[in-house]
């Protein structure tokens, strides 16, 4: 049975290039790229699918919101990306030269077959469950993130795919 020492240190041995890309993240050092970067395709392509369960009023079987309800979500999903999403990622009009090279852009997961179940699950999708609690979902470890982190619900939740689901249909 490993120390103590050992298994912290595998708790916060992240694979290498999440290394560098937190050590910049944190210094605010982070370049920022174009919607589509290599890295950011590399890494989307990269990603494993997700088991984790779609939550929130569709996934429950709960009506679609009316018209000025799904406006109101939108922007409530427009807001959390703002907030949460664009420290890391690109979100096309929101800022269109931030985020982190190695990180897909919303754009890149957008164009991938698989974009919806990959947004209703981000939370599950390493490295999200780092920074984001999701209601009623365990958390990975109980060991503090070494970033802010954010609470989301399954409305949340709900609120971000209508956006993205906008931002997918625009032309």
């Amino acid at each position: 049975m490993p120390d103590s020492k050992e298994r912290i240190w595998r708790v916060f041995r992240p694979p290498g290039r999440w290394t560098v890309l937190c050590g910049l993240l944190l210094l605010g050092l982070a370049p920022g790229v174009d919607a589509a970067s290599d890295a950011g395709m590399d890494a989307a392509a990269r990603q494993p699918t997700s088991n984790a369960a779609p939550t929130g009023p569709a996934a429950r079987g709960q009506p679609t919101p009316a018209p000025g309800d799904l406006d109101a979500a939108i922007r409530r999903g427009r807001a959390l990306a703002a907030k949460n999403c664009t420290r890391c990622h690109v979100v096309e009009k929101i800022n269109p030269y931030g985020g982190i090279g190695s990180t897909p852009s919303f754009k890149v997961v957008l164009s991938l077959d698989d974009w919806l179940e990959r947004f209703k699950t981000f939370f599950a999708r390493q490295p999200h469950p780092v920074v984001v609690r999701m209601e009623g979902v365990a958390p990975w470890t109980k060991i503090p993130s070494n970033v802010v982190m954010f609470d989301m619900t399954a409305d949340d939740l709900t609120d971000l795919v209508s956006y993205v689901t906008r931002l997918k249909n625009q032309p």
